[in-house]
């Protein structure tokens, strides 16, 4: 756990475990290279603020993923489980880069703001996918699921791209707001084969 305050002035800001929690309670910057977190087994929770020159890597095997406080990018932010729900609650931005956030077994929620520089994709292999928050991509946004309900309830923004939410097996539902520059596209029942990809 990091409780207190971390600058990394010339490398990356790296925690790492085998077995157990990484934590950002404080205030993390990387001013020239990433913030890295990685744990075989345990939850990764940003609540304070994480800022990195170039790219946020949250990686957990087998846990959640949780962004409460502050996290931006210069250029990707990235968050990937394989068994564990991912929330992000907070604000998350990747100024000139993608938002990725991508589980196997689990949902994944965006509550917060989010924001790219180019696309937000939202993947889960088995797991629901609620946006109650905002997310705004300067290109596309993409939200898709192989077993699990789609559900967009806030405000999505494809600003210069088009908007997609695809399941292979559940519902799209949308009680919110949907900007999209191309195409809005949503697919329940499709799978990657019927859309010619």
């Amino acid at each position: 756990s990091f409780n207190g305050d971390v600058t990394a002035l010339r490398g990356d800001v790296t925690a790492a475990t085998g077995s157990g929690a990484v934590t950002f309670d404080g205030s993390i910057s990387a001013e020239e290279g990433n913030i890295n977190a990685t744990t075989d087994q345990g939850n990764i929770l940003v609540d304070g603020s994480a800022v990195a020159k170039t790219d946020i890597l949250l990686d957990s095997g087998s846990g959640a993923i949780t962004v409460n406080g502050i996290a931006t990018a210069g250029n990707q932010f990235k968050a990937d489980t394989v068994d564990g729900k991912i929330t992000l609650g907070g604000d998350v931005t990747a100024t000139a880069g993608t938002v990725n956030a991508h589980t196997t077994a689990g949902g994944i929620e965006v509550k917060g703001n989010v924001d790219a520089g180019t696309d937000i994709a939202l993947d889960s292999g088995s797991g629901a996918i609620t946006v109650t928050g905002s997310a705004t991509a300067d290109n596309n946004f993409s939200a898709t699921t192989g077993s699990g309900d789609i559900t967009l309830g806030g405000n999505v923004k494809a600003e210069t791209g088009k908007v997609l939410a695809q399941t292979q097996s559940g519902t799209v539902l949308v009680n919110g707001s949907i900007q999209s520059a191309l195409n809005t596209e949503l697919q329940a029942g499709i799978t990657a084969d019927d859309t010619g990809n």
